[in-house]
């Protein structure tokens, strides 16, 4: 029986070193190199401190069985990082640059294609944006600002439309000229986040004459008030209407500097102070008086 064992025990060790080895062979994966590399995505824009990761979306490998793995770098380190692995940028400062996709396309050779990176400033949405005005009066040749209240940090741009192009406005001096005489206008429409806006409609009316506007405040009386401005030397012909808000006021009388209102709730109106050469525009807010 000692024999036997003895001469079977070599084909035992023989066998399980035989299967041993085909099992080492057969898990041996066989290396299949990148033969394409295109790119879908050729420009990426991000704000500072937004992350995105590229994907198969964004590049792609062929064959599709490739075993090789896509590597990443970036040119310039301070405007935005890159994963070498994952692919993950993260945009740091405003800037551009160039990552970089490697793939083994050989032993000794890769494909690579450059996706430019542009960063921009983070995007500040406001809060909130009031305009006091919803009808102003310009001079042909002259110039108005319009009475913005933003809450917040903001630096989105609104869109600007002008109906008939009697007027032009420039958001970043916040001025508004007029161009010919007529009415006109003017819709500045403000982004309060990705999907919300808030939207201004203001009536414009251009004349040829010399405009002189002033703001000014009264309290909710029974009681006439009256409302001081200045004039212009050569003031003639003067005539006086409430263009708008005439359900809040009556004019009792004007004479030159004085206007005598009766006062009949709160709220905004604008009077027109005409003459032959000039034009006065009262902004009359009408308040209770407590708040006086």
């Amino acid at each position: 029986m000692k024999k036997i064992a003895l001469i079977c025990m070599p084909l035992v060790l023989a066998l399980a070193f035989g299967v041993c080895a085909l099992i080492v062979v057969n898990n041996h994966k066989r290396t299949i190199y990148a033969q394409n590399l295109t790119l879908n995505t050729t420009v990426l824009n991000l704000e500072v401190g937004e992350s995105y990761r590229l994907d198969n979306d964004d590049f792609k490998i062929s064959p599709s069985n490739c075993t090789e793995k896509s590597f990443f770098s970036v040119n310039d380190t301070l405007v935005a990082s890159v994963d070498n692995v994952s692919g993950l940028i993260k945009a740091k400062k405003v800037g551009n640059c160039i990552v970089t996709i490697s793939i083994k396309s050989g032993e000794e050779s890769a494909l690579t294609k450059q996706i430019e990176v542009v960063v921009i400033e983070k995007t500040y949405y406001p809060q909130n944006i009031t305009l006091s005005e919803d009808y102003v009066v310009v001079a042909k040749s002259g110039s108005i600002a319009l009475n913005f209240e933003i809450e917040g940090k903001c630096n989105v741009k609104p869109q600007i439309t002008i109906e008939n192009g009697n007027i032009s406005y420039d958001y970043e001096t916040n001025k508004l000229c007029g161009v010919e005489v007529g009415d006109d206008t003017l819709t500045i429409c403000f982004p309060m986040s990705k999907t919300e806006k808030k939207t201004f409609v203001v009536g414009v009316k251009v004349t040829k004459k010399q405009i002189i506007t002033k703001d000014c405040q009264v309290a909710l009386s029974s009681e006439p008030v009256d409302v001081e401005y200045k004039i212009p030397s050569d003031f003639e012909n003067v005539t006086c209407k409430i263009v708008k808000g005439s359900a809040l006021a009556e004019v009792v009388s004007f004479e030159y500097g004085h206007l005598v209102l009766l006062t009949k709730d709160i709220g905004n109106l604008i009077v027109e102070i005409d003459s032959t050469n000039a034009k006065i525009v009262l902004y009359v807010e009408i308040i209770k008086s407590t708040q006086v």
